[in-house]
């Protein structure tokens, strides 16, 4: 995905230079990428840089007039105009629709001022030539992944863990305790990855610099920052939510780009449509969905764009995924440095063509998570005899480091953890294709959903309230799970209800079949449940893809002896994992995935 990697080191320049150089080439990079390079010998100084063409980041180095600044930023930044507006007024020239304003800003409002005023997913590095220091920092939540090596001589960094893999030999291992989180909750937790010596610098971190090689540690923000706030009724929290998500939504369009919405037939992507109310067929909307029939998010999503008056489009899993699979899997390893499994290798193909949309995808992601306290992060252990005792052990830990992480504040667990730890993955390969928004990780919004009384993040029913007030008709059709419409509160109710029960016989007969169920694949197939249950709400069938379409590559890599070779796996029931889950005995969906993203991990990162 696009970022930022460099070296602060005293080393020779030469090997300085060469070991950027090798950082540069580990880069992933597509042909709509722009590139570069700076090197400072004086200061010891050099970074490497990709991003998405004339995306807000594409205008690096960024200096202020009297070249006494410089700032490498990658992501985003949504200012509110009138800051713009003021640094223009000071005299200051710089093209509004990128990120060449943010160097003045610093200037203007020294570091603290400016890292505080910073909303979106980024991280950057300012070289300050007055000071004679150099700048780290990153967003608060940690969603601009930089992943860290401190050395004897130099100290790494870089957006994509794969280039320091290239340059630092003695990170090209895996690390024990993170590859059993990895396991146990499907990624690591706190600031670790999943390679030994490579660290994650926490969210809201500023790391200077200075001339003489100490460096100094610190955090702009800390969650307990928001955590002080009082609580608001839930009135004033409706009235203060309605007031932030009108005032935010308006930069999160602005784009030199076109911008696309991903619509679901949820409740967070029709929020942002009835406030953000565009003009008749201004915004181009898609849902993703698989091959044949629309599942409800398609079906819903095409009434909500027509009542708006916009185009909407299906974006469709085609045949051409299964046959290009393994490509598509070893992309998703590659891009995301393994933090997507095999079951997120849609996410490059369906994004890919999304771009050919609108190169701006705005999302309601996320929305759930902040507003409404829905969560899906907790430990899934999977079968003990897959895997060595003493690892056993390890994915224990694991699950029981998940199980503590989440006391304290819930938003907190939410924002700073559930998110950048579970969902950047997916999120890391959809942004290597074009550029993610999501309102609902915005500052102003995530501050405010610390003072939301617990009635209102235990409901829909602030959400929908919200969708009413900007645009009536929306809220009269009905969501994926039956909320909303018309016909009261009775009718409602048995309709949820409904939607509930297909919910989630969709997911027993899916993913998430339990082994007991598993066992019964001849009664199973005899009521043909795949049919009656599968593609209402999900176009997603690992399960089954494992067991045909991808069963040869599966294979390929599982019975592979390099595979079998692997110190922490058991290889007899490794095998014997494969033929249950192939003759339909076992559901292992969740374990063949990490298990096969793990030895690709090896192959393409560790191996290479």
């Amino acid at each position: 995905m696009p970022g930022i990697a460099g070296i602060i080191s005293k080393v020779e320049p030469e090997l300085a230079r060469e070991k950027l150089t090798s950082m540069a080439h580990a880069m992933w990079r597509e042909s709509f990428y722009s590139m570069g390079s700076y090197a400072n010998h004086g200061a010891g100084i050099y970074l490497t840089w990709s991003c998405l063409r004339d995306s807000f980041s594409d205008c690096l180095p960024i200096w202020n007039e009297a070249k006494s600044l410089v700032l490498f930023f990658s992501g985003e930044n949504f200012a509110d105009d009138e800051v713009i507006e003021a640094l223009s007024h000071r005299g200051h020239k710089f093209d509004r629709c990128n990120a060449s304003y943010l160097i003045h800003l610093y200037e203007e409002r020294g570091l603290e001022d400016f890292l505080k005023s910073l909303s979106g997913f980024f991280c950057g590095v300012i070289i300050d030539f007055r000071q004679k220091v150099a700048i780290l920092f990153n967003d608060r939540l940690g969603m601009h992944r930089v992943y860290c090596h401190e050395g004897k001589e130099a100290f790494y960094f870089s957006s994509e863990a794969k280039c320091l893999l290239r340059v630092i030999p003695d990170s090209r291992g895996l690390d024990e305790k993170s590859l059993a989180e990895y396991f146990a909750c499907g990624g690591t937790l706190e600031n670790r990855t999943l390679f030994k010596k490579v660290f994650l610098l926490p969210g809201g971190s500023v790391w200077r610099f200075d001339a003489s090689g100490e460096t100094k540690k610190s955090y702009y923000f800390q969650p307990r920052d928001w955590e002080e706030q009082p609580l608001l009724s839930k009135e004033v929290f409706f009235d203060k939510l309605l007031e932030a998500f009108n005032k935010l939504l308006p930069k999160y369009f602005a784009s030199k780009t076109p911008v696309g919405l991903s619509l679901t037939g949820g409740l967070d992507t029709r929020m942002i449509l009835s406030c953000w109310n565009p003009p008749a067929r201004s915004l181009p909307c898609y849902t993703f969905d698989g091959i044949g029939g629309n599942i409800y998010d398609t079906k819903i999503a095409e009434k909500v764009a027509a009542a708006c008056d916009q185009k909407h489009y299906v974006i469709r899993l085609e045949k051409d995924f299964f046959s290009d699979f393994d490509s598509y899997a070893e992309k998703t390893i590659q891009v995301t440095d393994g933090t997507a499994d095999l079951c997120g290798a849609h996410e490059i193909y369906l994004n890919k063509l999304a771009r050919e949309i609108a190169p701006v995808r705005m999302t309601g992601n996320y929305g759930g998570e902040v507003l409404r306290g829905v969560t899906t992060f907790k430990a899934r252990l999977p079968r003990e005899d897959l895997f060595e005792h003493d690892f056993n052990n390890l994915i224990a830990e694991g699950g029981r480091s998940l199980k503590d992480s989440e006391n304290g504040h819930k938003v907190s667990f939410t924002a700073y953890k559930e998110i950048p730890w579970r969902h950047f993955g997916i999120l890391s390969s959809a942004l290597s294709q074009l550029t993610v928004r999501s309102p609902y990780l915005d500052n102003d919004l995530v501050g405010l959903a610390y003072q939301a009384p617990a009635e209102a993040r235990s409901n829909h029913a602030v959400s929908l309230g919200i969708i009413r007030k900007g645009d009536p008709r929306l809220s009269r059709i009905r969501t994926d799970q039956g909320i909303g419409g018309e016909g009261g509160w009775i009718t409602e109710g048995v309709l949820r209800a409904y939607y509930r029960f297909l919910f989630k016989m969709e997911y027993y007969f899916n993913d998430g079949m339990p082994q007991w169920l598993a066992k019964t694949k001849r009664i199973v197939d005899a009521l043909d449940a795949d049919r009656v249950f599968l593609g209402r709400h999900k176009y997603l069938f690992y399960r089954r893809w494992f067991a045909e379409e991808l069963s040869p590559f599966i294979q390929g890599v599982i019975f592979d002896s390099r595979t079998e070779q692997r110190s922490f796996l058991n290889r007899a029931a490794l095998r014997k994992m494969v033929y249950e889950h192939l003759s339909g005995q076992a559901n292992l969906t969740d374990e063949i995935s990490k298990v096969v993203a793990i030895e690709l991990v090896h192959r393409l990162l560790l191996q290479q």
